[in-house]
């Protein structure tokens, strides 16, 4: 994104591109601010977005612990116009906004954009890392419907530890303690129960974060801890940035659907064509691209699976 904000037009309102719409501490690729027309600011830090309304502006989280030193006797109506809310309308615009750039710097990209129509994912923010990683190991190399198959089992083994507590998902707690039979009957081969055990030990321990800590934590540190687990590789983690945080600038290079959708855009693979190793791109080709798409290659990413999908004849041509 830079230091400056490009312009787009959305909702028929015009976004600033002056420079000095992006406040002194918003200016890496992780949190922008743009300007609207009448004061209309919006403050986005990864996915979390936090939007306080106040004199028609929305501010960041910070500003409501200065607001009682500032308004003073404001009425109530203005004080409650101040209560937190996640704004998922503001996800959407900074989806446009991404497929936009995207569109502009990478014209093959912006074809495929174009044929595919707009940007659907829906991020399932409310699982905490330890559930989404359960899920993760249940699903491993399995198809999808005997995968929830084995997870439902496994959830409704612990419904009578979990019903009195008022838990919706085992706690890690739970998973060391049960037995190893339990884990069997409900489908898990012996290394997923060995793997299972070990992510609610490094969850007890502190290495899997909380969804609290892990929202504050960089790409990067996530994929540092969260490999320590036992079957717990990198891509199973850029899933969990991508479809469980948000994360707008994950490449997963060696997953097999964003190499081939590359291929399919990029290096003129046909969509009847037999895929080989030796078609799809090299991690190196594909990160040398995507320079191109800092910081939406979250963004690409879910155009090169729909690239494969289209391929398939699963989307309709738009």
């Amino acid at each position: 994104m830079g230091n400056a904000v490009h312009r787009f037009f959305l909702e028929g309102r015009r976004l600033s591109d002056r420079p000095s719409s992006l406040s002194p501490t918003c200016r890496s690729a992780r949190a922008w601010t743009y300007q609207k027309p009448q004061s209309f600011r919006i403050r986005h830090n990864q996915a979390n977005l936090l939007c306080f309304p106040y004199r028609g502006t929305l501010q960041p989280l910070a500003a409501r612990k200065r607001r009682f030193s500032r308004i003073g006797t404001r009425s109530k109506k203005n004080r409650v116009g101040w209560c937190a809310c996640r704004v998922h309308c503001t996800l959407r615009v900074l989806y446009a906004l991404a497929c936009r750039e995207l569109a502009t710097r990478d014209p093959k990209l912006g074809k495929l954009i174009e044929r595919t129509g707009p940007f659907t994912l829906r991020v399932a923010s409310s699982q905490s890392p330890f559930q989404a990683l359960v899920e993760s190991i249940v699903y491993q190399q399995l198809h999808g419907k005997a995968a929830a198959t084995i997870h439902r089992r496994l959830l409704a083994s612990f419904e009578p530890l979990c019903q009195p507590q008022g838990l919706a998902h085992p706690d890690p707690q739970h998973l060391l303690d049960c037995p190893n039979e339990q884990l069997r009957t409900a489908g898990l081969s012996h290394n997923k129960s060995l793997a299972l055990r070990d992510l609610a030990a490094k969850t007890l321990d502190g290495t899997v974060p909380t969804l609290a800590r892990i929202r504050r934590m960089s790409d990067e540190a996530i994929i540092e801890h969260l490999t320590q687990v036992r079957g717990i590789g990198r891509w199973t983690v850029e899933m969990l940035l991508i479809f469980r945080l948000g994360r707008p600038n994950v490449l997963p290079v060696d997953d097999y659907g964003v190499r081939k959708g590359f291929a399919l855009t990029f290096q003129k693979l046909k969509p009847t064509q037999k895929v080989t190793p030796d078609l799809l791109p090299k991690a190196d080709v594909m990160q040398k691209r995507a320079q191109r798409w800092q910081p939406w290659c979250s963004v690409a990413s879910w155009y090169l699976w729909r690239a494969c999908d289209l391929a398939a004849k699963k989307l309709p041509k738009t």
